[in-house]
């Protein structure tokens, strides 16, 4: 079992994606469902809507299982009653349905963010 790429609070670190995947929620959901090989995203979508709190986890845990990723219903309702953005960001990060929608510049740029971070988080000395 491996873990997500990048933590629930992931999404901070790529802000467009984050705006991506969030404006166009019924999008997202409808890629996700078809990268886990589900049928009627259009019923999906519906459900994420109306109901997110229950079809959330039920598609969290859907993706966990074809990525082979670690993790429990539970902890899939947990990030979804909490978080819900945050959670649907992880999850587009992790299938990666959403990289075509998003400009090249935009790309670079979360990259070049990420890597500073990332740098900065090294060079910080732990006490």
């Amino acid at each position: 079992m491996t873990p997500w790429k990048k933590s629930l609070l992931g999404c901070f670190g790529d802000i467009s994606l984050s705006i991506v995947a969030c404006a166009i929620m019924p999008v997202t959901v409808a890629r996700q469902v078809e990268y886990t090989g589900g049928k009627q995203g259009t019923a999906w979508v519906i459900a994420m809507a109306t109901n997110p709190c229950c079809a959330g986890p039920i598609l969290r845990g859907a993706i966990r299982e074809k990525e082979n990723i670690d993790g429990s219903f539970f902890w899939d309702c947990v990030s979804w009653i909490c978080c819900p953005p945050c959670s649907l960001v992880q999850e587009a990060r992790q299938t990666g349905v959403m990289n075509d929608l998003l400009p090249p510049e935009l790309q670079s740029m979360d990259r070049k963010v990420e890597q500073a971070t990332e740098v900065a988080a090294v060079d910080d000395p732990v006490i």
